[in-house]
Order: structure tokens, then C-alpha cells, then sequence
């Protein structure tokens, strides 16, 4: 994916990365490549309350269609506790999704 962005960057299109970022490690990585070709960045901090992130994977898991995949509450709390919270370092704009 890197290529693909760095690509369209240097054609001067905006750019969106919608994965991970579950860890400041990965943050730091994606940050400082854009520094390093001379592009501004932000990082959007999505802000939902637990309980209806999982109402809303429980609503997509029941509308079940071919091109989603199921998640176990099991597997919903197992994923959550991998994210490693934004630090206060961490420059960001907050928007909540409640």
C-alpha cells in the first residue's frame, strides 16, 4: 500500500488510509514517511463508546451478506484490547461517531 499512497501523493492527490493504526508504532511509521516526502498529515481519532461499536457489529453480523465476515464477541473484545491508545504526544483531530 505504501507505494500506491506515497504514489498519489507525488501526483498530488489527497490521500486517505483507512487500516490499522492500532499500534504508535504504526502511526509513527505512516507519520514520518509523509514528513520525509514533504506532505502534511493528520490522524483522525474515531470516538466510540464500546457498547455501540458492538451494537453495530451486531447489527451488521445479523444482516450477514456475502462480502462481510462475521465477528464474535469473543473476537470484538480480543481486537479492541490489541489498540494501543493515541499518547498525548500524538497530534490529532477527534471525532466522535456516537
Amino acid at each position: 500500500m505504501e507505494t500506491v499512497w506515497t504514489h498519489c501523493l507525488e501526483l498530488g492527490l489527497s490521500v486517505v488510509l483507512d487500516f490499522g493504526f492500532w499500534t504508535r508504532c504504526e502511526r509513527d511509521v505512516v507519520r514520518a514517511r509523509a514528513s520525509q516526502l514533504g506532505f502534511e498529515h493528520v490522524l483522525y481519532a474515531l470516538e466510540c463508546p464500546e457498547e455501540l461499536r458492538w451494537k453495530r457489529f451486531e447489527a451488521r453480523n445479523l444482516a450477514q451478506t456475502s462480502d462481510s465476515l462475521h465477528i464474535a464477541r469473543e473476537t470484538f473484545s480480543s481486537l479492541h484490547d490489541r489498540v494501543e491508545p493515541l499518547e498525548a504526544d500524538e497530534e490529532h483531530v477527534l471525532v466522535s461517531t456516537a
